[in-house]
Parts: C-alpha cells; sequence; structure tokens
C-alpha cells in the first residue's frame, strides 16, 4: 500500500502549490514541523485547500505521525467544501488497497464524492469512477454499468488521461464490449495514449499494425511500437521481441538481442521467457554457456509451474541433458537422481503439461526408475 499511496501523493503534489505561502515555502524547504502548523491553523479557520493539504500530510507522517483517521476527517472537511481533490483522495482510499475501507460505513459516501469530484471535471476522479462502475467497485458493491464506465472514460480519456484513454481502446478491440468490427476507433484512442509512453497501448498498437487489423499492415511500425513498449517496461513486449530475435521472424535472427528482450522479461517474472533464458544459458546461445545459470532461471520457471521448465529440469538431472525443443542440451553431467525425480513427477503431474511432455517426462521416470529414489 505505502508504494501505492506514494505514487498517488505525488501524482496529486500540494494543492496549495497554486499560490506561495509560508506553509508551501516551507514544505518545499522540508520544515515540515512549520507547514504543518500553518496549515493546520488555516484547515481549523475552514480553509479546503489547507485541510486537503493537512490531511496528505497527516498521510505521508510529514510533521506528524502518520495518521489515517485523521487524514479522512480532513479530507471529509475539505470535500465539503466541494474541494475536488479531497473528494477524490476520499473515493481512492476506499478502493484502492482498501486502507480507507474501514472508515466508511458503505460503499455511497465513498462514490458519492468521487462522483462529485468527476463532475467537477476532475481528470482522475473521472478516470476512477469509471474504473467503479466497469469493475462494480471493489468486491462488487455496485452494479456494472458499462454505458457508465465509457462515459467517465470518455470524458478522462478527452482530458488526456493516457490511462482512460488504452481502456477505451481496449473496450473496443479486446473485449468487444462496444460492437463488432471497431478497429479504427480502438486504434484511435490507442495512438493517444501510445503517444503519451502508455506501454501497454503501445504494445496493442504493434499487435494492430503487425496484423493490420484496423490499420494498414506495417511491420515495421509494428516494431517500433513493440520497442517502445518493452523499452518501458512491458514484460509482454519485451517477450515477444525475444521471440522475434530468436527465430528470426521480421528480424535477422539475432541471439544476443533475443537474449536481451527475455532476460528482461524473466526479469519481470515471465516463466516462460525464464525458461528460454535457462535453455540458452545451457546452450550457450546469445550468452557464456553456464550451467549454474541454466539450473537458477530454469528452476524459477519451474516453481511457477511452468512444465517445460519442470521436465527440463527433471531430464538435465537425470543424466545431464535437458531440452528447449526437446533437442539434447550441450551441458555437462549434473546428476542428482533426488531431484530427477522430484521435477519429472512434477511434469508429469502437472495439469498445464502437454501430452509431449507427459508422454516424455514419464519416459524418463520408467526408464531410470526415478521411484526408487
Amino acid at each position: 500500500m505505502k508504494a501505492l499511496l506514494l505514487t498517488l501523493l505525488l501524482s496529486i503534489g500540494f494543492t496549495g502549490i497554486v499560490f506561495a505561502d509560508d506553509a508551501y515555502d516551507a514544505y518545499q524547504n522540508k520544515d515540515f514541523e512549520t507547514a504543518f502548523n500553518e496549515y493546520q491553523q488555516r484547515a481549523e479557520q475552514g480553509e479546503a485547500k489547507a485541510q486537503t493539504n493537512l490531511a496528505l500530510m497527516y498521510l505521508k507522517g510529514e510533521g506528524v505521525s502518520s495518521d489515517q483517521e485523521k487524514a479522512i476527517y480532513w479530507l471529509r472537511k475539505s470535500a465539503e467544501q466541494g474541494n475536488a481533490t479531497a473528494q477524490y483522495m476520499l473515493g481512492w482510499s476506499y478502493r484502492f488497497d482498501r486502507w480507507g475501507k474501514q472508515y466508511f460505513e458503505n460503499v455511497e459516501e465513498p462514490l458519492k464524492w468521487l462522483t462529485k469530484a468527476a463532475e467537477q471535471g476532475y481528470e482522475r476522479a473521472q478516470y476512477e469512477l469509471a474504473g467503479w462502475h466497469f469493475y462494480g467497485g471493489v468486491d462488487g458493491e455496485i452494479e456494472k454499468s458499462i454505458s457508465e464506465a465509457l462515459k467517465w472514460y470518455v470524458k478522462a480519456a478527452e482530458q488526456g488521461n493516457a490511462d482512460a484513454q488504452n481502456q477505451l481502446g481496449d473496450m473496443y478491440y479486446i473485449y468487444g464490449l462496444l460492437g463488432k468490427d471497431k478497429q479504427e476507433e480502438a486504434f484511435k484512442w490507442y495512438i493517444q495514449a501510445a503517444e503519451q509512453d502508455q506501454n501497454q497501448a503501445q504494445f496493442q498498437l504493434g499487435s494492430m499494425y503487425e496484423t493490420g487489423d484496423g490499420v494498414l499492415k506495417n511491420l515495421n511500425e509494428a516494431l517500433k511500437w513493440y520497442k517502445k513498449s518493452a523499452e518501458l517496461g512491458n514484460s509482454k513486449a519485451q517477450f515477444l521481441l525475444g521471440e522475434k530475435y530468436y527465430f528470426g521472424e521480421d528480424v535477422l535472427k539475432d541471439y544476443y538481442e533475443a537474449f536481451d528482450w527475455y532476460s528482461r522479461s524473466a526479469i519481470s517474472g515471465d516463466a516462460k521467457a525464464q525458461f528460454n533464458i535457462g535453455m540458452m544459458y545451457a546452450n550457450g546461445e546469445g550468452v557464456s554457456k553456464s550451467d549454474i545459470n541454466a539450473v537458477t532461471w530454469l528452476t524459477k520457471a519451474a516453481e511457477q509451474d511452468y512444465a517445460g521448465a519442470q521436465y527440463s529440469l527433471g531430464r538435465l538431472y537425470s543424466h545431464g541433458y535437458g531440452e528447449r525443443t526437446f533437442t539434447p542440451l550441450k551441458v555437462g553431467p549434473l546428476k542428482d537422481r533426488v531431484k530427477a525425480k522430484y521435477w519429472t513427477k512434477k511434469a508429469y503431474e502437472n495439469q498445464y503439461a502437454s501430452p509431449e511432455i507427459k508422454e516424455l517426462a514419464e519416459h524418463i521416470w520408467n526408464t531410470l526408475k526415478l521411484w526408487e529414489y
């Protein structure tokens, strides 16, 4: 919750930033005690912006011990005077990580404040409110409404909210909630979000350009947007680029490039990328051969229940061979029949294992009589 809260607070900033004053100057100079005392005095006199800033200081624990209950108290005071930031934060506190949920008797109050902020044109509130209607609140407290979600996503998107623009693209293109053959409408929203570095939208643009869906097919444009998305940390784009460079799809085959992109995706936790990195270490493809690194990455994938990695570990520990596409690994013997038994059984019993992997795992099991270990 702390990371999420910090992101929100950094994005909002202090509402007093629009004018210079002693409290703001003290805050900027990290004299939080002076800033807190000044905002507290003005908040008690009824100044809405000071009340919101005081609430932020309570949330962040600046100049005072962190106190969520007092933060909610001052946010309510400010919201009642029409401060859109405070209204938005009351709604936000209920949904995200539910830290504020305990301070409300039911969903009506935070939803009321969020709606008021959205109706004032507060873009973040519009996006958040759209999410409430799209997903049905946090735990289905309100009825889902695609029409209400669409209304508020459009309002936020028209104000430049990249996440709202991306969500509209998804609603038209992926979810198919707004009718068939809406690719051009989806492209319109995706391109706006992508140009603001929304990496999911960039990935979808790459897909549209690659397939010619809703736009003229252009593999160079597809690769451009995939790379932009991948550079911004999109694990799916990183993995896809790894695949393209490994197999030479729409680009010249390059194991070094493939290893680089697979590695980025693997570090993000993608199990298949971890498996591929393990196999590249095992075979010395795009990287110096390393049994230790091969086992490390294969184990990471196997622990995420990736059947191919489980089978490869079982085979590797059986007699020093594993497989990427079911061909021998070029590694030295790493025999450990106890581990071979463990991972081979895992692979065979994995509900997601293909029939081919099950058959191969069974073959190792029976040939080496792994039940004996």
